[in-house]
């Protein structure tokens, strides 16, 4: 889940906004379609090229047909979704659900929902035992998204290794090219926190290093997938060695975590934002030692002082954003803010269009549906205004809101497509995971351009969280 814009029609016009999955407005279909085609047309290295495929559209489809039809192949011989483990992951003790204290109508509320939602895994640790176990646990699954969180906890690294001075450090320290002009402002922070003003619609460290600004630096939150690809080359150049291969011997290897895979770009760089392959085992151990403060089976492997500063509101656009990891808290009130309107007309929303919205400045509104009327009720008489906006606001993955007041948080997480969650909460001492594989359904063919998004588990967190009470 993305706490961000999610678009669906409303009376015919993609106005509304929800808090959903990163898939339709962060992280298109289409876009990791033509990641899957790019495998299909890469060389004996397997690189995948960043730039435009040289496939017509015809090409692109035919190849992705070929593509579902062998995962139908694979997926006909594989175990259902969410059937109990043969075993457990050997590296968590077991624990009772009752003894541990959860919830026993919780936990199968939790347990249900996930098999309706065609889960693939789901882990449950509480006080660092396993307390439930469904699933493939030991077979690598792609992180999505989730990978994010991970990237995070590298620069914590990079921190405790003294290899960067600060968040405030400017990302041209990395990168020479960026030495002038407004991307010198560009920091760590900004790239970790989704402010960088960098454009969106691209993936890997080549498009990324040239990618133009659509806003000055740190004055709009934007959901960022190849700024935070570019952290691979802070890490890399500060570190002295390839990213992926930092975070195995910092992170990976202390937490017994061997068996893993990282999609690359064209140029050999570990796609950061999200193309980790993981055992949903693995993202649990990475789990439990955030609960535990850094400290994995008495090694100490993270300060805990970069854990809790990781999970703090980042910026001042979306309170619900930490540094690449998500603050599970539900909004209570929502509305418009001058910053917000001042970005929605740097993106290109006439003036004509931002004039009727300025007496909502300022008003709290309990959710969408209020909202939403309030903007029907300002275009009175211009409906083609609301098309117009959404056009714009989808384009530039902007916000439709910010929050104006945020009820209490019960924890953290880090989200990906198709539903990949690893949460973590301090309150209970609880860690949860659910992952689920593609399945060729979830991706565009010519006859379904496009598909519904379904199997998510988007509240997973709050299934988690209503497990057991605070200790």
């Amino acid at each position: 889940m993305v706490y961000l814009s999610y678009h669906r029609p409303v009376d015919g016009v993609d106005a509304s906004a929800y808090r959903l999955s990163e898939t339709t407005t962060m992280f298109p279909r289409l876009l990791r379609c033509l990641f899957i085609a790019a495998l299909l047309a890469a060389g004996p290295s397997g690189q995948v090229s960043a730039g435009p495929l040289p496939l017509s559209e015809s090409e692109f489809f035919r190849r992705l047909q070929a593509i579902r039809q062998a995962v139908l192949q694979t997926q006909a011989q594989a175990p259902p979704a969410v059937r109990a483990a043969q075993s457990n992951p050997p590296d968590f003790p077991i624990g009772n659900p009752v003894q541990e204290g959860l919830d026993s109508a919780a936990l199968k509320r939790l347990l249900d929902r996930a098999a309706a939602e065609r889960s693939d895994v789901i882990l449950i640790l509480r006080r660092g035992k396993l307390v439930a176990s469904q699933g493939a646990w030991d077979r690598k699954i792609y992180a999505m998204s989730a990978t994010k969180s991970v990237a995070s906890l590298a620069v914590g690294l990079l921190i405790d290794d003294g290899l960067i001075q600060s968040l405030d450090q400017p990302v041209s320290d990395f990168v020479s090219q960026w030495k002038e002009g407004e991307k010198s402002k560009i920091t760590i922070r900004m790239l970790l926190n989704h402010t960088s003003g960098l454009d969106t619609h691209g993936r890997g460290v080549p498009y990324a290093l040239n990618a133009p600004l659509v806003y000055p630096p740190g004055t709009a939150f934007v959901y960022n997938n190849p700024a935070v690809d570019l952290l691979g080359v802070v890490i890399e150049k500060a570190s002295g060695v390839r990213a992926d291969l930092y975070i195995a011997r910092r992170l990976f290897e202390p937490l017994g975590i061997a068996d893993w895979d990282w999609a690359k770009d064209s140029a050999g760089n570990p796609l950061i934002a999200g193309e980790l392959q993981i055992r949903p085992a693995d993202l649990a151990k990475i789990g439990q030692m955030v609960l535990d403060g850094g400290v994995w089976n008495g090694r100490h492997v993270l300060s805990k002082s970069w854990l809790e500063r990781s999970v703090e509101a980042s910026q001042p656009f979306d309170p619900t954003c930490g540094l690449l990891w998500w603050r599970d808290a539900q909004a209570r009130s929502i509305g418009f803010t001058p910053r917000l309107l001042e970005a929605w007309g740097r993106a290109g929303v006439r003036a004509e269009v931002l004039d009727p919205m300025r007496p909502l400045v300022g008003r709290p509104m309990k959710d969408m549906g209020e909202l939403i009327a309030a903007m029907r009720a300002a275009y009175q008489g211009h409906p083609s205004y609301l098309k117009e906006l959404n056009a714009v606001l989808m384009r530039n993955r902007l916000q439709w809101y910010e929050v104006i007041e945020l009820g209490p948080v019960e924890g953290f997480s880090a989200q990906g497509w198709l539903g990949q969650f690893l949460v973590v909460d301090l309150k209970r001492g609880l860690v949860g995971v659910r992952m689920r594989d593609s399945r060729p359904s979830d991706y565009p063919t010519l006859e379904n351009p496009h598909p519904p998004y379904v199997d998510t588990f988007d509240d997973f967190p709050k299934y988690v969280h209503e497990l057991a009470p605070a200790l």
